[in-house]
């Protein structure tokens, strides 16, 4: 590990009111180990593909992509320590008592991508269904495809398949678009190959409590 490589990383517990840490937002230089980054996507991040209603686009709809994560607004500074560890992201208001980074661009995406591609520990948890669809979405934007009627019939049945599926909007405009079917990925054989990931993952999902 080296010297501006933290890990494992602790989410905190604050005293602070949420209105100052939102004016007040620590700063850090400090990166987090890339292994435990990948195991706190793996249990807080989302991989989005929206599609919407644009009549300014030559389809009529507007493809969007975006990669997040929304932690309690105490956690702010973990978010600052992602953004620099990942090198791209902002941090966002997102409802009264949390904050949110967030991803759109095609460009800072392909960061995003290029770490999970490096770190690619996903592949022991369902969230890699929702990233592989979502990287099918990005290579067909990336190639212009999203501009004409058959790429956009391909989006929407990635669409159909990640996150929360067709809106009543989209299943309404395309009653005979074939779903694209979810990946299966889930591998008992498979072996977490850094303790950071498994550090990362625990802190995004585990619960310590005591009980009586």
């Amino acid at each position: 590990m080296t010297s501006n490589t933290i890990s494992p990383f602790i989410r905190r517990f604050s005293s602070h009111k949420p209105e100052d840490l939102v004016q007040n937002p620590v700063k850090f230089n400090i990166k987090l180990n890339p292994w435990w980054a990948t195991g706190f996507i793996d249990g807080e991040g989302s991989f989005i593909l929206n599609i919407y209603q644009d009549q300014q686009q030559k389809t009529g709809w507007r493809i969007q992509l975006a990669f997040s994560i929304a932690l309690h607004l105490k956690d702010r500074d973990l978010l600052e320590r992602m953004v620099n560890t990942l090198g791209v992201g902002k941090i966002y208001k997102h409802g009264s008592y949390s904050v949110q980074l967030r991803v759109q661009s095609i460009v800072e995406l392909a960061q995003i991508i290029g770490h999970i591609e490096k770190y690619p520990q996903l592949v022991i948890t369902a969230k890699l269904s929702d990233y592989k669809l979502f990287k099918q979405a990005y290579d067909l934007i990336c190639l212009n495809e999203h501009l004409n009627e058959e790429g956009l019939r391909k989006l929407v049945g990635i669409k159909s398949s990640i996150n929360l599926g067709l809106s009543p909007e989209l299943k309404e405009a395309f009653p005979l678009n074939t779903s694209v079917n979810r990946p299966s990925v889930l591998k008992r054989e498979q072996q977490v190959s850094d303790p950071n990931w498994l550090a990362g993952f625990i802190s995004a999902e585990g619960c310590f409590f005591i009980a009586s």
